[in-house]
C-alpha cells in the first residue's frame, strides 16, 4: 500500500493471504497464469498489441474468479494499484500471440463405480484399477513417458465436484472372458453410452482404461 502511491508500483497477488491460490487445474497450469496468458493473447490489449498494466490486472482479477468456481473452488486476485495510473509494460505482435498456446480445459474425472448386479459387488476389484488407471492419466509425467505431452484429464478420488464426470457401470463374468458396461455422467445427465467391453480377466483393465481414455479424449 506504501509502494504504490509512492512509486506508482502495481501489484497483482494470486489471492489474499488466509486464501488458497491454485497452481495445478484442469487448465494445465495456475489460474492466475492462464489468465495472464488469455490477456497477453489479445483480450486485453491498447490499440491491439500493447499490454496495459492496469487491464492486465484487471482482467485477471475479474477472470480467475470464474475459472475458480469451475473447479469447485474459491480465488480472488488482489490487486494493489496507485489511482488513476497506468502504463504500457510490453508489447505483442502477431507472431508473439502465436506462441502462446493455451491449454483446453481438461474434464475433471470422479471415483468409478463397477459392480456386479444384483449385489453391486466387485469380485475383480475392477472398480480399485480403475482408479490406478485414471490417477497415472492424470500424471504428467506417466503421460510424458508415453510420448503424449499433457493429460487429457484431471481425476479426483472423491464421490462429488461441480461439472466433473463420474464413470459407472456393470460388468459380468463369463468363463474366462468379463464383459462390461460402462456409461458417463454429469451430475444426473448421462453423456457418454460406450459399446460393451469383453475381453479377458488378464486384460479386461487396460481394455477398460482405453475405452475411457478414448471417450474423454472425443469430449475434449
Amino acid at each position: 500500500e506504501f509502494l504504490k502511491d509512492k512509486t506508482g508500483t502495481f501489484v497483482l497477488m494470486g489471492s489474499t493471504a488466509d486464501a488458497p491460490s491454485y497452481e495445478a487445474s484442469q487448465f494445465g497450469q495456475g489460474l492466475l497464469t492462464y489468465s495472464l496468458l488469455q490477456a497477453m493473447k489479445g483480450a486485453e490489449l491498447d490499440k491491439g498489441e500493447f499490454i496495459d498494466v492496469r487491464k492486465l490486472f484487471t482482467y485477471a482479477e475479474r477472470e480467475v474468479p470464474k475459472m475458480a468456481t469451475n473447479i469447485g473452488g474459491v480465488q480472488r486476485p488482489i490487486v494493489s494499484a496507485p489511482l488513476g495510473k497506468t502504463f504500457v509494460i510490453g508489447q505483442m505482435t502477431d507472431s508473439d500471440k502465436k506462441q502462446i498456446t493455451l491449454p483446453q480445459p481438461k474434464p475433471i474425472i470422479l471415483r468409478p463405480q463397477l459392480g456386479m448386479l444384483p449385489r453391486n459387488n466387485d469380485p475383480l476389484n475392477l472398480t480399485a484399477e480403475l482408479r490406478k488407471g485414471l490417477d497415472a492419466e492424470s500424471s504428467y509425467e506417466v503421460v510424458n513417458r508415453r510420448g503424449d505431452k499433457e493429460p487429457i484429464l484431471i481425476y479426483i478420488d472423491d464421490d462429488s465436484f461441480p461439472d466433473a464426470i463420474q464413470i459407472t457401470g456393470t460388468y459380468k463374468i463369463e468363463g474366462d472372458n468379463v464383459k462390461v458396461k460402462i456409461y458417463l455422467f454429469k451430475g444426473d445427465k448421462e453423456i457418454a453410452d460406450l459399446p460393451e467391453i469383453t475381453a479377458g480377466k488378464d486384460e479386461i483393465n487396460q481394455k477398460l482404461l482405453d475405452a475411457v481414455r478414448n471417450e474423454l479424449a472425443k469430449l475434449k
